[in-house]
């Protein structure tokens, strides 16, 4: 829980730039790791680790980027230095996020099942214990319901999802019942949000 909690105020960065840029991201990683959750019970992976391991998988990106807003402020005020575009911008977040969030979750001292997925490509052809594997089905399925991430999704991305589905043993009505595991999720954590904002209006 204080992973999840962290993970959100990662996302939720004080610097609006960052906040906005990954806002997208964010619900990306809810969304895998909530279907991967969903998807993996039953199975030799363990679903919590699954859930936790897509929820941090691209935690490094608003920390990266956070501190690119910080060096180029500084560049800018001291130097002079024009402000980085946004492709050079979210080009080193790519780069550089991974081995930020591996670092971030060995500190965390996160499950080492879970530290070694971070940051990494998900295949859903992996063994039937791997939490990678899981999280390859459920980024496949997150997408063909509109959690891209802001990257648009493949015109191929239904097949995709079908070969996973047939790797992993899913089935339709499993990724129903996930999607509809998710949209619970989704409304609860919003409801949450909403009682927050009124009790400090109040």
């Amino acid at each position: 829980l204080r992973s999840e909690h962290a993970a959100r105020e990662f996302f939720k960065s004080r610097y609006q730039a960052v906040a906005r840029a990954f806002r997208v991201i964010s619900e990306h990683c809810v969304a895998c790791g909530t279907l991967g959750r969903s998807l993996a019970r039953g199975s030799e992976a363990h679903p919590e680790e699954v859930y936790l391991a897509g929820l941090l998988h691209d935690v490094g990106k608003p920390l990266v980027g956070a501190l690119l807003l910080d060096a180029e402020r500084q560049l800018l005020r001291k130097l002079g230095v024009p402000v980085m575009g946004e492709s050079l911008w979210m080009r080193i977040v790519d780069d550089c996020h991974a081995e930020v969030g591996v670092a971030l979750a060995h500190r965390w001292q996160l499950p080492a099942a879970v530290a070694a997925v971070v940051g990494q490509p998900h295949d859903p052809a992996g063994p039937p214990d791997a939490i990678a594997s899981w999280l390859g089905y459920a980024h496949l399925l997150a997408e063909s319901r509109g959690y891209t991430g802001g990257v648009a999704a493949g015109a191929d991305i239904e097949e995709r999802l079908a070969t996973a589905r047939a790797l992993r043993g899913g089935s339709i009505e499993k990724e129903a019942a996930a999607v509809e595991a998710l949209l619970e999720a989704l409304g609860a954590r919003l409801a949450t949000v909403r009682t927050l904002k009124s009790a400090r209006r109040a």
